[in-house]
């Protein structure tokens, strides 16, 4: 009596396994591709926005701080010119914007990498999309942000 189902060799094993890995492969390659195309413009504007942030945080902070340290009001930018005319200090106007760059660079360049959460229904959504926040509570992910 014949066998019905033969017995594969070990080549023909071997060649099934290797079509499967290579299926497999693909299919994390097309994943991974798809997951950057959707999620990767969503990153870098969420980025961008919190270094917007970040930045003019810094710059209140450095304004704040030589304005205070200079112990200036609003009143010492002005002279007084003959009858009722004002013209304004263009020398401490010029001084303080000195001094207000000088303290942005260096707090600029003391910074450092830094992980942003994003939201995965956020990271995730489709500018067609109506509402991005539905799956929000689901959890996070982190971008790194690399300073200048």
């Amino acid at each position: 009596m014949r066998r019905l189902f033969r017995r594969r060799g070990r080549r023909n094993r071997f060649g099934f396994r290797l079509l499967v890995f290579v299926l497999i492969l693909s299919l994390l390659g097309l994943l991974v591709a798809k997951a950057e195309r959707t999620m990767l413009p969503i990153a870098i504007e969420i980025s961008n926005h919190y270094i917007k942030t970040l930045i003019n945080a810094y710059i209140h902070d450095a304004v704040t701080e030589i304005i205070t340290e200079l112990n200036l009001t609003s009143e010492d930018f002005l002279l007084a010119s003959s009858e009722n005319t004002f013209s304004v200090d263009t020398v401490l106007v010029n001084n303080v914007c000195a001094k207000i760059a000088a303290r942005l660079s260096e707090k600029l360049s003391n910074l450092e990498s830094e992980r942003i959460g994003v939201p995965i229904g956020t990271a995730t959504c489709q500018k067609s999309q109506v509402r991005p926040q539905t799956l929000s509570n689901q959890g996070f992910v982190h971008i790194r942000v690399k300073m200048f």
